[in-house]
């Protein structure tokens, strides 16, 4: 999260910097249309959200807290890769329609096939492990 936030920020401010025609159209596109809001809509969910939700030591410690915190994650992530393709596909405006969801739809299914497929017969706790029971048991405060 701090990491695509440091990685999109240099990237904007080396173009903004070196104001190349060629490079600056990228950002144009998706400043217009529409487009804005997603921005804006990334930096404060993909960002500033997650990184407030995990301070809380309570959250990370919390699986209900944990898996909200990773789904919203996931799904901020999908509307980054959203907003970084289709604003040169459909330059007049944000198009969500059936066949994107259909798509996030069919990848995700595809990757749990794949992960069910993968850790069938494979016990997913690690059995053989002398400190198992102390591990599971450890609470830290």
């Amino acid at each position: 999260m701090l990491f695509w936030a440091y990685i999109a920020f240099s990237q904007f401010l080396l173009i903004w910097y070196a104001n190349i025609p060629e490079e600056t159209v990228w950002f144009l596109h998706r400043q217009e249309h529409g487009w804005q809001y997603v921005g804006l809509l990334l930096i404060l969910g993909h960002f500033l959200l997650p990184l407030f939700g995990f301070m809380s030591r309570h959250v990370r410690r919390n699986r209900r807290g944990l898996v909200f915190w990773c789904v919203l994650l996931l799904v901020m992530h999908w509307v980054d890769l959203y907003w970084q393709i289709l604003p040169n596909a459909s330059p007049d405006g944000i198009a969500l329609g059936l066949p994107e969801v259909l798509t996030l739809l069919g990848v995700g299914a595809v990757w749990l096939a794949a992960f069910l497929k993968n850790t069938k017969g494979t016990p997913l706790i690690p059995t053989g492990d002398p400190h198992l029971g102390t591990s599971v048991a450890f609470h830290n405060v």
